[in-house]
């Protein structure tokens, strides 16, 4: 509470609201919360046949054959005869992959 004074006037001013009086209380209570239905299994017995199963009805296929020749897949099996020049890199990279 603070107070200001004139010549004439005196005002006092309050910091506090009147909210607190002008408050009217009412009668409010919790709404009932929903309780969901359990699972109902449905009577009879089903075929698991759909409208789509009956207008589509599977058929087999036959398997896609190979265009690779069979001779495609050659594995040589001799022994490479010659000098190759890169016998020192591959020594020196199978020494970096250990480490």
């Amino acid at each position: 509470m603070s107070s200001y004074s004139s010549t004439n006037l005196t005002v006092t001013i309050i910091f506090s609201s009147s909210y607190r009086l002008d408050y009217i209380p009412h009668d409010a209570q919790r709404p009932t919360p929903h309780v969901p239905e359990g699972y109902k299994k449905p009577e009879g017995d089903f075929d698991l046949l759909t409208s789509y199963t009956k207008d589509y009805p599977a058929r087999k296929a036959e398997l896609a054959k190979s265009f690779k020749n069979t001779h495609s897949n050659h594995v040589p099996t001799g022994e490479f005869r010659g000098n190759p020049t890169y016998t020192g890199k591959v020594l020196f990279l199978q020494n970096l992959c250990k480490v």
